[in-house]
């Protein structure tokens, strides 16, 4: 093989490899935010069932009454 095939071969694989880790850095942030989302929704259903004289207004803010 030529230099210039080899520094060709070289410069795919590591392009493959930075795709790669990109997307799995995406994949990843997505999960987090998935399960932090879940989190909050099981936080504040476990708020509405330990409070359910709580109710919610516009803007998601607990109101007593």
């Amino acid at each position: 093989m030529s230099f210039q095939a080899l520094y060709v071969a070289e410069h795919t694989a590591r392009t493959a490899v930075e795709t790669r880790a990109s997307m799995q850095r995406h994949i990843s942030l997505h999960d987090q935010e998935a399960r932090e989302k879940n989190i909050r929704n099981v936080a504040a259903e476990a708020l509405r069932d330990r409070h359910p004289t709580a109710r919610r207004d516009d803007n998601d803010l607990e109101v007593w009454f």
